[in-house]
């Protein structure tokens, strides 16, 4: 908002009502509203690549040429060889390059394990997002082409999450896989609320 000076009034600058408000005229509440999560995603791919594969070394060269087009890095020099902490650690996309379609199959599931298109436990209406995957599009009669692989292993084309997930699922691989649901409630009334059971994912 800005101070309307002249009537000494609060108004409301209309971009800053379109970026703000639904078709409904309703506040979004963008906790729990999907958004595309680019590179905040790569702890969760990285975390399905140990998993099944355990870690690697990969070259890092200033992009990889996949699926029939050149992915560029950030950067404009070769980082040598990487591990997964490596990756991160230097904000390099073009190691995520080991992704193929069965490591794409594979993501999905661990995604969707550590909180990705679930419910987050709060005491609110979530939208899930959406966690792309070679046999959903399968399923739907669609194609995945290779360079879809890449895309949801960087968090970009058809992943959707929101801010309330990220923040639960990078809790959990911090805290080694301990999964607690996230709430809103101390107590209602004079009655505290009791913890909500968390699990323990491999």
């Amino acid at each position: 908002m800005f101070l309307t000076w002249a009537t000494g009034k609060y108004a409301v600058a209309p971009a800053a009502v379109l970026a703000t408000t639904g078709e409904s005229g309703a506040l979004l509440n963008r906790a729990v509203s999907g958004y595309t999560p680019g590179s905040v995603y790569k702890p969760t791919s990285t975390n399905a690549f140990l998993e099944t594969y355990g870690n690697h070394y990969f070259k890092c060269p200033t992009g990889l040429r996949y699926g029939g087009r050149f992915w560029r890095n950030w950067a404009k020099r070769d980082y040598g060889t990487l591990d997964g902490r490596g990756a991160i650690t230097y904000y390099q996309s073009s190691i995520f390059g080991a992704g193929t379609l069965p490591y794409a199959e594979k993501l999905a599931a661990r995604a969707r394990e550590l909180g990705f298109g679930t419910q987050t436990g709060l005491e609110l209406s979530e939208n899930l997002g959406l966690i792309p995957s070679p046999s959903d599009y399968q399923n739907k009669g669609l194609e995945w082409f290779n360079g879809f692989s890449l895309n949801v292993s960087i968090g970009q084309g058809d992943v959707l999450t929101t801010p309330a997930q990220m923040a639960s699922v990078l809790s959990t691989l911090a805290k080694d896989g301990r999964k607690q649901p996230l709430t809103l409630l101390r107590k209602v009334g004079t009655q505290l609320s009791k913890p909500k059971p968390w699990v323990q994912l491999p």
